[in-house]
């Protein structure tokens, strides 16, 4: 999967989100909220009701909720030498979920190679 594709469903996602307090979560759990987040758009994607209480389930599991997620992402926009690894991460999240056939790509792909 593109990086751009997963910033654009990630922008979709935090329409509507409010400036509070960051939240903390590491690169891996945040990577992991990045590929459940995914999930659950292909999931629901004609059915935003269960979408919202799917999402709102989904931060209860990181211990986060929504007025939390901008400032966590904004934390995450000031360290772009994170991005490669979350976006790794993600992908290989996303490797065995059969909802995202075009992220099952090798490890060692050179897509995400920084200099």
């Amino acid at each position: 999967m593109k990086p751009t594709t997963l910033l654009l469903l990630l922008s979709l996602f935090l329409s509507g989100c409010n400036n509070q307090p960051k939240a903390v979560l590491t690169e891996t759990q945040f990577a992991n909220l990045l590929a459940d987040t995914l999930r659950l758009h292909k999931r629901y994607p004609e059915h935003p009701d269960s979408l919202v209480q799917a999402r709102t389930a989904l931060f209860q599991k990181y211990g986060i909720d929504e007025t939390q997620l901008e400032p966590l992402i904004e934390t995450y926009q000031n360290l772009p030498e994170a991005w490669p690894r979350i976006l790794k991460q993600v992908e290989q999240n996303l490797k065995t979920d059969e909802d995202f056939p075009g992220s099952k790509t090798p490890p060692d792909s050179g897509r995400y190679r920084t200099k």
